[in-house]
């Protein structure tokens, strides 16, 4: 056990404490602090901050779907890394969730990560990279086939989505339209039926599910039409192919990557191949 480590509930008040610890993590990110306050008010109760003598040194959190639940934001402040710091975090964070009954869990872990969690019996089932257009595609009309989503589609949204994410995805869906209005799309066929949606952030293309790669391609020229703060990024899976596919086709190019674990999930929820970008690698 560190010295003078303690652990202790975070919630929106400790956002920009918890910037502060990614900042001197992974440097600065325009966009960072909004993300944590969205994931910390969409998901109040299973966070968690480290402290050393009462100062906060690291932070980690999950995000329950129901089915499983989504660990995400693992960070240690710099000068902490690499001494036991973000090990036993993680542990404590782990105790927690089964304490509260939350037993089958998810996770992307980075190359420094991957040995604590393969450690705690996490095992690897998929792979996520982060795809990157340096010189972004603009398209100025939006196909036929796709419209702007509004509140009241939320309902079918989410149950379009269940049977491929693996949970429950509502209430993430609802905090991503108030964020970002009129950035999110949904494609549909001749009879009117969903078949599928993507959500675009400040930079990044995701949650973006689709039944077919040309209901995907629809949806991503829709997201084209759209300005970014930045070059925009999405989040693509190695069990889907045609996600990276039509990244590569649209210019972009791929960069960092995680590898995609879970731990007390007997089969994978969901079907991945219909996943073509994540929202974030923080909640999936």
């Amino acid at each position: 056990m560190v010295e003078g480590l303690s652990f202790r509930p975070a919630s929106v008040e400790d956002a920009d404490t918890i910037d502060g610890i990614a900042t001197s993590a992974f440097g600065p990110s325009e966009h960072r602090l909004s993300e944590i306050r969205r994931y910390l008010t969409l998901e109040p109760n299973y966070w968690l901050l480290a402290t050393i003598q009462g100062d906060p040194v690291g932070v980690v959190g999950a995000t329950d779907y129901g089915s499983f639940a989504y660990l995400g934001m693992m960070t240690v402040r710099r000068e902490f890394q690499r001494k036991g710091t973000g090990g036993a975090l993680f542990r404590r964070e782990l105790e927690w969730l089964e304490e509260l009954g939350l037993h089958r869990l998810r996770l992307d872990a980075t190359e420094d990560g991957f040995p604590v969690y393969s450690r705690a019996g996490f095992e690897v089932f998929d792979e996520a990279v982060m795809f990157e257009l340096s010189e972004p595609l603009v398209f100025g009309d939006i196909p036929d086939d796709v419209r702007v989503l509004k509140e009241e589609d939320l309902g079918i949204l989410a149950e379009f989505d269940r049977p491929v994410f693996g949970g429950d995805r509502k209430q993430l869906f609802c905090a991503l339209l108030q964020d970002f209005p009129g950035r999110a799309f949904a494609s549909h066929d001749t009879s009117g039926d969903m078949t599928g949606f993507l959500f675009v952030q400040h930079k990044r293309i995701g949650p973006w599910v689709a039944q077919s790669p040309d209901d995907a391609e629809a949806l991503l020229r829709s997201a084209l039409a759209l300005p970014f703060r930045g070059s925009p990024v999405a989040v693509a899976l190695g069990l889907n192919p045609s996600s990276g596919e039509l990244l590569d086709r649209f210019g972009f190019k791929p960069g960092r990557g995680s590898r995609h674990m879970q731990r007390g999930i007997p089969s994978i929820p969901g079907d991945r191949t219909c996943i073509y970008g994540q929202t974030s690698f923080a909640v999936g």
